[in-house]
This record gives structure tokens, C-alpha cells and sequence, in this order.
């Protein structure tokens, strides 16, 4: 994926989901913005996050400035902190959704809601937006479907993760000149070389989360997968709100690991396993960019599209 399109910008104005004790947001975020300063090293960059202060402590070598999102509240917009949102992309001269499962219902109508809403105040002002590195559907009601096809279509150029998602888009009647594949922007940051295989790993790094379609299924393969290796230490990770329930719900298995800040120190204790087991994707990708063999666990469509499409892509030549 090239930021040429970029090129002539001196400020852009990044948005997407973090913030929010995500890690794979962030690591989207690590990645887009090493992206920026490797391809843009001059570009002035905008961060608009759920939590400034929190997305400012995770990247902390970034020269960015971190703001909080539009309101999508009484709460937020009381606040009036978002004045300074919206002066931000006044001045701006593109605003970019690095990436992630924005424009999907799949487990809540809220975020077509809230990330339609931040790109149509965009080109309220007339910027033009671009999207990188993201997963389109599955949409469950006609609504979101609806809403994420009438701000999606305002955008400059949608890149997706996966091929699913270049179908979605197709679906909705996206211009297909509109559409790039490409690839998780976490992908961005250097990968170390692979770890070789063992048969039996004395370390093994566990992802699970909450997910009522097919978790019953997912919980199996990750108790017969443990089975395995009974002699193996197991280290349970947060990557996202809830997983705490899922590790409790699996019955606690191993020790539960604090929560990493920043892109090098979540890979640094990922490089410390033998095997990662996942659940979210980012644990997949982040065992990819340590060197560290993994076990898809498939929950969603995002997960299982993201092997398939890599090796896809490679074969085709497209990256």
C-alpha cells in the first residue's frame, strides 16, 4: 500500500478506535503511523482517540497529537473538548481511518453509527478521506448496511484487509476504482524472523474473547488445543474489553499477564512464548510480527479471511 495519494498533504487527521484498551487498535495505529513517518517523515499528524491521554501514553515516541473523537453522546459533547476536534479538521488536509472492523454490525449497530458519523463531519468540511486496512461487513440489519454505503461512498479510496471485505464493498455498489487491497496496518511494523516450530512448546501465550455466535465451538478447539501440551506454562493476554470473562469462563487457565503499553513491549512478550493461541486477530498478527508460530482460532469472518488472503496475495503477487 503507498501513501503517494498523500504526498502533497502537510496535515492529516487520523480516526479510528482507539484508545479503548484495544491492543490490535493500537498496534493498527503503531503500525499506520511508522507507515507516516517512514513514507511522510515531514507530515504533522492528529490522532482523535476515545482516551487522549491514554493513546498518548501507549505512543509515546510519536510526535502526534492526540484529541478526543466527535461526540456521540450528551456526556462527550458536553465536555466541549471536541472544539478543538473540529478545528483540527478544519485546518487538516485529508482525514484517514487507518483501519480495523469499523462498518459492521456484526456485534453492535453502534459503530456503522459512530464511524458514519465521524467521516460524513469530514466532508461536512470538504476533506478528502481515505481508508486503509479495513474489514467492510457482515452487516445484519439493512440499516447499517444503508448507512455504512452512503458515508463509505463519499471516500476517496477504501483499502481493505481481505477479499470478503473488497466483496462487501462491491455489494454496496462501491466504485470498484475506489476500492485497493492491501493489508492490516499493524503488518507496517517490522516483523522478527519466525521462531521454529516445537513439538511440544514450554511457553504458550492464550487470546480467547466473549463471542454468544460459536463461542461454545471456539472454547472447544482452545481446551482441546491446551491438551496437547500439559506440561506447557500458559499466559492468558487482554487484547480487548471483556477477554477477563473468557479467561474465567475457560476456567483461568495459566497466569493472566498485565496489559503491555506500546507497540515493542506488547511484541517483546509475545516473542517470550513458543506458540500463541488466538482468538483475536491481533494476537495472530502480533505473533507474526514476533516470529512466533500461532493457532487460528476462528470466531469471525476477519480471522478466518486473514491467512487465507495473505497467502492469496503473495501467490498473485499483489504484495
Amino acid at each position: 500500500m503507498s501513501l503517494s495519494r498523500l504526498a502533497p498533504a502537510a496535515q492529516v487527521v487520523l480516526i479510528g478506535s482507539f484508545g479503548a484498551g484495544n491492543l490490535g487498535d493500537e498496534l493498527i495505529l503503531a503500525g499506520f503511523l511508522a507507515k507516516l513517518k517512514k513514507e511522510l517523515p515531514r507530515i504533522e499528524i492528529t490522532v482523535l482517540t476515545g482516551n487522549p491521554r491514554k493513546s498518548k501514553k501507549w505512543h509515546a515516541d510519536s510526535k502526534a497529537l492526540f484529541l478526543p473523537l466527535l461526540p456521540a453522546g450528551l456526556r462527550s459533547l458536553l465536555r466541549f473538548d471536541w472544539l478543538r476536534t473540529v478545528a483540527a479538521i478544519r485546518r487538516t488536509d485529508a482525514v484517514i481511518f487507518p483501519g480495523g472492523g469499523l462498518f459492521t454490525d456484526d456485534e453492535s449497530l453502534f459503530a456503522p453509527l459512530l464511524w458514519s458519523w465521524q467521516l460524513l463531519v469530514a466532508k461536512f468540511f470538504w476533506k478528502p478521506v481515505f481508508l486503509f486496512g479495513q474489514s467492510i461487513g457482515p452487516f445484519r440489519s439493512s440499516f447499517a448496511r444503508e448507512l455504512s454505503r452512503f458515508a463509505l461512498d463519499k471516500a476517496e479510496l477504501i483499502g481493505v484487509r481481505d477479499i470478503a471485505s473488497a466483496g462487501e464493498l462491491k455489494k454496496l455498489g462501491t466504485s470498484q476504482g475506489k476500492i485497493q487491497l492491501g493489508e492490516d496496518s499493524a503488518l507496517f511494523l517490522k516483523a522478527q524472523k519466525m521462531k521454529p516450530i516445537k513439538k511440544s512448546p514450554t511457553k504458550i501465550l492464550l487470546s480467547a474473547r466473549l463471542y454468544p455466535r460459536g463461542q461454545a465451538k471456539c472454547f472447544a478447539q482452545i481446551r482441546a488445543e491446551l491438551a496437547k501440551y500439559p506440561k506447557a506454562k500458559i499466559s492468558f493476554l487482554e487484547f480487548g474489553a471483556g477477554d477477563r470473562a473468557a479467561w474465567a469462563e475457560l476456567g483461568k487457565p495459566g497466569k493472566l499477564l498485565k496489559a503491555p503499553v506500546g507497540a515493542a513491549e506488547l511484541l517483546r512478550l509475545v516473542r517470550q512464548h513458543d506458540l500463541v493461541i488466538g482468538m483475536r486477530l491481533h494476537s495472530l498478527i502480533a505473533a507474526r510480527l514476533a516470529g512466533v508460530p500461532a493457532v487460528a482460532v476462528s470466531y469471525s469472518r476477519k480471522v478466518q479471511e486473514f491467512d487465507k488472503y495473505k497467502a492469496n496475495i503473495k501467490n498473485k503477487g499483489i504484495l
